[in-house]
């Protein structure tokens, strides 16, 4: 109990923005949602934000905010790409979605965004699923092997393991 108040309080009393805790508290909702209720689309689409977070606090830890990057902060090479392509057109603000997000860590030679890259074809097939159930875009069910593939990769990609994620009792009502 005393752990998890000790997560809470981190994630709860923390200065605002994005954070690690932020992350973990996701992932694990992801697996009480394949665990306790088998609800894998449910799961999927949290293990999706998983994902986006984690590369925002990477990020976030270079002084790049991805809802308004600041162009210099970008590496270089992809200064003018990443400003046509990513370039908001109402506020001018540069946003970058979950591909672009992990593009900079690449470039930036973070292991996160190096992992993403070679892990890219299995990643975007289960991306994919996420996209296509109901959830997001589509009407296909999320099975709870491809939600296992998922999230196996997610925990690759960030590095953590299962056990390092908050775990809150199953309290019966």
């Amino acid at each position: 109990l005393k752990k998890n108040l000790s997560f809470l309080e981190r994630l709860a009393l923390s200065t605002p923005g994005i954070k690690h805790e932020h992350f973990l508290d996701i992932m694990a909702n992801a697996r009480r949602r394949a665990d306790i209720e088998n609800k894998y689309d449910d799961a999927a689409a949290r293990l999706y934000r998983a994902v986006e977070a984690y590369a925002q606090i990477k990020l976030a830890g270079g002084g790049i905010n991805t809802s308004d990057v600041k162009i210099d902060s970008l590496p270089q090479e992809i200064r003018t790409e990443f400003s046509n392509k990513y370039k908001d057109e109402i506020d001018n603000r540069i946003k970058l979605p979950l591909y672009g997000s992990y593009k900079v860590l690449e470039l930036l030679k973070d292991p996160a965004g190096q992992l993403f890259f070679e892990q890219w074809p299995q990643m975007k097939l289960l991306l994919d699923l996420r996209n296509k159930s109901i959830l997001a875009h589509g009407f296909e069910p999320v099975k709870r092997e491809r939600y296992e593939d998922l999230f196996n990769l997610v925990c690759k990609i960030s590095g953590i393991n299962e056990g390092s994620l908050p775990d809150f009792p199953n309290i019966m009502l």
